[in-house]
């Protein structure tokens, strides 16, 4: 032990504290780069975003990193080194506290809620004898969860699916689309992936869309009645 000890001291010693300053600052530098591949498993998997919009951002922050190099040098030698470092600090600081607001306002579906939802929902239809199908998605459309009770057609996996989706992307009851075409605004028809017939809502947390729940399997009434009792046990 005293021998290895002897050795870093001839090897490391004589070293200024300023080397290692900058040793250490390097290495948390270094450990920052491991935020990258989780922040991309936050975005899909916590925040609901599709693969594509996270891989964007992603991207955003590789170039902005690569930007921020050359700013930082052409800064140093205008500047100083001193004024430099405060104005990246200055930056950071208000740039995280803008992303934290923005995060803190955003919201999400929670597992928990979406399980209340499904649950309340099946619970409604069972009592009715109903054989359906149930969708939950995200704000943007991504399935969350799905249940078929026994004796559900086919044909009601793709259609509650459909429900939820169109509700949760257009913002509004399916139903309202199935009206309006009634009414002559048949152009509703050419929309890619719409389902209009009643029986998708969307979820609402105060006026901003988070989801969508969407059933299928039995009149379009009946569908409808069943995702208002999933989204009214979320509200309770």
């Amino acid at each position: 032990m005293s021998e290895l000890r002897a050795r870093w001291q001839a090897t490391f010693g004589g070293l200024p504290g300023v080397y290692w300053t900058l040793w250490v600052g390097t290495l948390v530098n270094r450990l920052g780069a491991f935020v990258v591949p989780i922040l991309g498993l936050y975005l899909t998997r916590g925040r609901g975003l599709p693969v594509e919009h996270a891989g964007l951002i992603v991207a955003i922050h590789g170039a902005g990193t690569v930007a921020a190099a050359f700013i930082g040098g052409v800064s140093t030698d205008r500047l100083g080194r001193r004024r430099t470092l405060l104005l990246a600090l200055a930056g950071g600081s208000i740039a995280a506290s803008s992303l934290s607001a923005q995060l803190a306002d955003s919201k999400v579906l929670s597992h928990e809620a979406v399980r209340t939802m499904v649950q309340a929902a099946t619970e409604h239809a069972q009592k009715n004898n109903w054989a359906v199908s149930i969708a939950v998605v995200d704000a943007h459309g991504e399935l969350l969860a799905f249940r078929r009770l026994d004796n559900a057609s086919l044909a009601s996996i793709d259609i509650s699916q459909g429900k939820a989706r169109t509700a949760a992307r257009l913002k509004r009851p399916t139903k309202a689309l199935s009206d309006a075409i009634a009414g002559g605004a048949t152009a509703l028809l050419t929309v890619p992936g719409i389902i209009a017939l009643q029986g998708g809502l969307p979820v609402m947390w105060g006026t901003v869309v988070i989801g969508g729940i969407g059933v299928s399997g039995v009149t379009s009434e009946q569908d409808e009645q069943i995702a208002q009792a999933g989204l009214s046990a979320l509200k309770q």
